[in-house]
């Protein structure tokens, strides 16, 4: 009797436990119910709030844009009409003349800006050669000086040479006569003939291709002779030059006066013999340093 009732009392704990353990869960299950139906219904509102603000904003957005399409269809519908009255203003003649001058003027300035760039170039071209010429310039005074003090020293030796030569020669003929005189100068170690020929005589006039003018006076004129002229008296054909140079002389008829610069004083030996041999009568005159020759008859007077 004791352990059936032990053992009826345990089930009823037992049965119990169960039911208690059923209540709690059938409890929680109803509380989750209530708390997803609560937090669906307020997802649902906010959602409708969220999109009922969400189409508010959109409305206002698009109320903008459909202003400002308005605003812009107003702005194309001016461009439009100032469009369509500037074609209007195009049509008139006064219009199309001030455009023809427009480009004319146009042209013009195109034109303008060519030359002026070119001129521009030109003017650099002239800048880099002035700079060239200048530095030609210091190049040749360099070697003029150069010269100079080499045309000294060889001064001097022509001066020991002419001396020694002289001890060797005999002196020029000098004839009485009344033979026509033919002036030649002797400068640079090159003969020049001072007066002009004009295919039949000499005519006394300034030769003016053997020499150039460089101070003109009333009454004398003072020349130079050209460096490049004349007849190279250091030539290895200078004989045969010679022989062409005096074609016009005939040393019957004429007399040749030499005027002897201070720089070829041992080219005259040449020019001596050459006339010597032929049996010219000669003149020498001695040009010393620092002297020149001159033409004492002036501008278009004989050359004396």
């Amino acid at each position: 009797m004791s352990r059936q009732r032990i053992r009826q009392d345990s089930l009823e704990l037992f049965l119990d436990a169960i039911c208690n353990m059923f209540g709690g869960f059938l409890f929680l299950m109803l509380f989750v119910v209530v708390s997803i139906r609560a937090t669906r219904d307020a997802a649902i509102e906010r959602m409708q709030t969220e999109r009922a603000a969400a189409s508010r904003a959109e409305l206002t957005s698009l109320q903008e844009e459909l202003e400002e399409l308005a605003t812009r269809r107003d702005r194309a519908v001016e461009r439009a009409e100032d469009a369509k009255k500037f074609i209007e203003r195009l049509n008139d003649p006064k219009i199309a003349e001030i455009y023809g001058q427009t480009l004319e003027i146009r042209d013009a300035l195109l034109a303008a800006t060519d030359a002026n760039a070119k001129t521009a170039r030109e003017i650099e071209a002239i800048e880099a050669r002035k700079k060239a010429l200048k530095t030609d310039r210091e190049r040749l005074e360099k070697e003029l000086d150069e010269a100079r003090a080499s045309v000294a020293r060889a001064q001097d030796a022509a001066d020991a040479a002419l001396s020694a030569k002289a001890r060797k020669t005999s002196t020029p003929q000098m004839r009485a006569s009344i033979k026509n005189e033919v002036a030649v100068v002797l400068k640079y170690g090159r003969l020049y003939f001072w007066h002009a020929f004009d295919g039949k005589e000499w005519t006394g006039e300034l030769n003016t291709e053997d020499f150039v003018v460089v101070e003109d006076k009333p009454a004398e004129i003072r020349t130079e002779p050209k460096p490049w002229r004349g007849v190279d008296l250091n030539a290895s054909d200078v004989e045969a030059e010679l022989e062409r140079a005096f074609a016009n002389c005939n040393p019957r008829k004429d007399k040749i006066s030499i005027v002897v610069a201070n720089d070829s004083y041992a080219e005259y030996s040449v020019l001596r013999d050459f006339l010597k041999a032929r049996e010219y009568d000669l003149r020498p005159i001695v040009g010393k340093e620092g002297t020149f020759v001159a033409d004492q008859g002036g501008t278009n007077q004989k050359a004396e």
